[in-house]
């Protein structure tokens, strides 16, 4: 008797049958979440991230060339394609838009393009670079033109990179030098050779 009131007292200290219910029951995380260890709820997937498959421990981040700032994605394909001008490292949840200087021409970039020497892009988000002017610098990835650096007596050509590219000034013309263009010489001054700065008063007589 005293045996059997023993264990009737250890049922009635033993928990509730909903108790061993929830136990036993697994937690399901569905697509778009996931469950971490010892979690008593599903955590839906952040922008940038999906999970595709019920059970994850974790979720993926969206590939690189794409983003996305909705939660609780359930698929790859649901993150969007990065829009030309813009690049998207992997896990964005926004695109970035190129610096000057560098350009995005189609979509899906995880990096944008340095412009191209002879070439410059003053603008952000730019799908191109624009053709550097003529007698100005323009070295790879310039955001701006830069002046031409040519010595006293010569000028830059259209394409310029170095001070090997001027030329000597013509005859009836000066080159103060820099990026200056030759400049003709006034009524009653002369350059009678190439090569040079600043026209001569012509002789009277």
């Amino acid at each position: 008797y005293a045996e059997l009131g023993a264990s009737v007292l250890l049922l009635m200290r033993g928990p509730p049958c909903s108790a061993l219910v929830r136990a036993t029951t697994r937690l399901r995380c569905d697509a778009g979440s996931y469950c971490e260890a010892g979690a008593s709820a599903p955590t839906l997937c952040e922008g940038g991230t999906y999970s595709g498959e019920e059970g994850a421990t974790t979720c993926k981040p969206c590939d690189a060339g794409s983003y996305s700032n909705d939660t609780t994605l359930a698929d790859r394909s649901d993150c969007r394609a990065c829009p030309p001008g813009a690049f998207c490292v992997a896990g964005s949840t926004a695109p970035t838009n190129c610096g000057a200087g560098s350009f995005a021409a189609g979509p899906r970039n995880a990096l944008c393009s340095a412009c191209a020497a002879e070439t410059y892009q003053p603008s952000e988000g730019a799908v191109g670079c624009l053709p550097c002017p003529e007698g100005v610098l323009c070295p790879r990835g310039a955001s701006v033109p830069l002046p031409a650096t040519c010595d006293p007596g010569t000028h830059a050509p259209g394409t310029f990179t170095t001070k090997e590219n001027c030329l000597p000034c013509d005859p009836g013309f000066f080159c103060p030098g820099g990026a200056a263009p030759p400049s003709e010489c006034r009524p009653g001054s002369s350059a009678p050779s190439e090569g040079m700065h600043e026209c001569a008063l012509c002789v009277g007589g």
